[in-house]
């Protein structure tokens, strides 16, 4: 399918709600550098982020967890301006029809002061409010008590609401407490939590025109994307409540299979998940076949060389990417497609 006409590879924004076919909707510019993209908040994969889920529904009345910076070059058309925090841009980009913050200090100015690591005081307007949209723009991962924090915004989520995280990935230790990976949020938007239509999505930290799906695993599988290959990147994520569920649970779905005694047809090793190449040149099944034919001990410097030259070449003939459970989409196409 063709991007609509008024599509560029320039930075460059639509400044009316809804989105038009006709507006250069998003930032498709690859050859960013690293400090133009390395800013959680409202920065480019944000706003394509947002532009790809508010293409046919509106933010509504929205609550951001923290008030968020706009790390792009939008220009208020009202003012002329930019602007430092993201209120206005969210109505007049995405549909939002209010815009809340809650942040554990006022120092930013937020609408409520409450600390996400502790319950949310029943008898306050937070927590007595309930909200369309609720964006975490990297805020997530500055909270140490990360569940808690989930059960409060999912309690004021609105049936039919929607919960959005721009999240750290890969490559971020030290910026926050934590890194998330896509196991998380499929375990925690669950079917059984009140949640469905789960959309995760990995972002290259330096790159805009593409994100990788990613897909929910089979019964025992992972996705994992571990090794010196995969990029510093986001994780993006859309989940839709559904219903009202009073306790949540969350367990890793890989041995929630296992301990489900009922799915026999279950795969418990995590191979199938692998990439073919991965799987061929596993150090380990590579050693155990060699010592089967020599009929000894292979010596350590040997393991060592062969372990080495295995992931050497890993490194060079598969990418990290390589994944069942990812796909590789173009973010101008999704847009359009949406």
């Amino acid at each position: 399918m063709a991007l609509p006409s008024g599509f560029s590879t320039t930075l460059s924004y639509c400044n009316t709600w809804p989105p038009l076919a006709s507006c250069k909707l998003v930032v498709i510019d690859c050859l960013l550098h690293y400090d133009e993209v390395h800013s959680m908040g409202l920065d480019g994969h944000a706003q394509n982020f947002l532009t790809y889920i508010t293409k046919s529904k509106g933010l509504g009345v929205t609550l951001t967890l923290g008030r968020q910076d706009v790390c792009t070059n939008w220009i208020n058309p009202e003012t002329g301006k930019t602007e430092a925090y993201c209120e206005p841009m969210l109505c007049q980009l995405f549909g939002a029809t209010k815009v809340e913050s809650v942040d554990a200090s006022d120092y930013e100015g937020a609408t409520y002061v409450q600390d996400l690591n502790e319950k949310w005081e029943p008898s306050s307007d937070l927590a007595n409010s309930k909200y369309s949209s609720i964006l975490d723009l990297g805020t997530l991962e500055h909270v140490f008590n990360v569940p808690q924090a989930l059960k409060s915004i999912a309690a004021s989520c609105e049936i039919g609401g929607r919960i959005i995280h721009v999240q750290a990935h890969s490559d971020f230790c030290g910026h926050g407490f934590w890194q998330f990976s896509a196991e998380l949020f499929f375990s925690w938007y669950s079917e059984s939590n009140g949640f469905g239509n789960v959309e995760i999505f990995i972002a290259p930290l330096g790159r805009l025109d593409s994100w990788f799906r990613c897909l929910r695993p089979d019964a025992g599988q992972r996705c994992e994307l571990t090794g010196s290959n995969v990029p510093t990147s986001y994780i993006l994520v859309v989940a839709h409540k559904t219903r009202d569920v009073p306790n949540l649970i969350c367990q890793q779905s890989d041995y929630a299979a296992i301990w489900d005694k009922s799915n026999s047809s279950m795969i418990k090793s995590s191979e199938a998940s692998k990439p073919i190449m991965q799987t061929i040149l596993s150090p380990r099944k590579i050693l155990r076949r060699l010592r089967a034919k020599v009929g000894f001990h292979l010596p350590s410097s040997f393991k060592i060389s062969l372990v080495n030259q295995c992931y050497s070449l890993k490194k060079k003939i598969t990418p990290w990417w390589a994944n069942r459970y990812l796909v590789k989409e173009n973010v101008g196409l999704l847009i359009a497609r949406s």
